[in-house]
């Protein structure tokens, strides 16, 4: 069974951003969620990214990253193409959180 991603719809002038299908708020600052480029997308096109913030012009900021959970791009916008989304289970957020402190821990200070 393939798991349905949400799609984005439109952010307010507040931050907030809402969902095409339930028009209610639906990301959190903070939550780890994973976005895609399809509704019903393969593990290739599959990319773990960590919500931030929303800037004022409405594009959400990443505070991290990760297409591998080796490597982590930081404080960065989504890029455009990706417009689906759903949260990462319990699982996935412990994996994330692993490699995010790999990757920070390993950087040269």
């Amino acid at each position: 069974m393939q798991i349905k991603y949400c799609k984005i719809g439109l952010t307010l002038s507040t931050g907030t951003v809402m969902t095409e299908e339930s028009g209610r708020e639906e990301l959190r600052s903070g939550d780890v969620y994973v976005f895609s480029t399809d509704e019903y997308p393969g593990d290739e096109s599959e990319i773990l990214w960590r919500v931030f913030d929303l800037r004022e012009h409405g594009r959400i900021r990443l505070e991290s990253s990760s297409r591998d959970l080796k490597t982590f791009e930081l404080w960065h916008e989504l890029p455009e193409r990706f417009r689906y989304y759903r949260e990462t289970s319990r699982e996935e957020l412990k994996e994330y959180v692993a490699g995010l402190t790999i990757y920070e821990n390993s950087r040269p200070k």
